[in-house]
């Protein structure tokens, strides 16, 4: 039902994951058709675009430098969407995105790969937020890179949102303590 609130998650049946949309009072969900090979999962959408525009990871290309990240509207094929980092390297990895509903703004979880070493990516390193500017095509704006939000901090941070004011930032921390859900307010 269009004119409720939809739910956007991924699932995976025999080592596939596939990305789905359901009312949260329904009984049943629907397989979204974004262009894909076998997998699709962790998708972002800016549903007040016209038309609306999604974010997924993808297996859509063969090998990506470095994340599957892909943006794309319904119908069309879905091109690559990488993101630089303050450090002048690509993020890697499943970066959770989470997408401004005008889809103006991205905010992401990642780790620091290491410059030094070509950009290879750090084991055991903490992932933190970021945050970066988009064109209408869903990609960088203008050569932005992505900004940490909390750089200092040691902990893991993961699965980024904001209220629909924009003023509070929900977020997963991961410590010693386990997972714990923030919300931080805008200063």
């Amino acid at each position: 039902d269009k004119g409720q609130p939809v739910l956007l998650f991924d699932r995976g049946f025999s080592g596939t994951r596939k990305l789905y949309a359901a009312n949260p009072n329904g009984q049943e969900s629907s397989l979204l058709t974004l262009k894909t090979q076998n997998n699709a999962f962790q998708v972002a959408v800016a549903f007040e675009a016209s038309p609306p525009r999604f974010w997924y990871h993808s297996d859509f290309f063969v090998n990506l430098p470095d994340s599957s990240l892909v943006t794309t509207t319904p119908g069309e094929a879905p091109t690559a969407a990488p993101f630089v980092l303050d450090n002048g390297c690509h993020a890697r990895g499943e970066l959770m995105p989470w997408v401004t509903p005008d889809g103006a703004w991205m905010f992401f979880s990642a780790t620091y790969p290491d410059p030094a070493s070509g950009c290879a990516p750090q084991n055991g390193a903490p992932a933190h937020l970021f945050a970066v500017p988009l064109d209408p095509s869903g990609l960088l704006l203008g050569g932005a890179m992505a900004q940490p939000i909390f750089p200092n901090e040691p902990s893991s941070q993961v699965s980024p949102s904001l209220s629909p004011d924009r003023c509070t930032l929900y977020f997963s921390q991961i410590g010693a303590q386990g997972s714990v859900m923030y919300g931080a307010a805008r200063q």
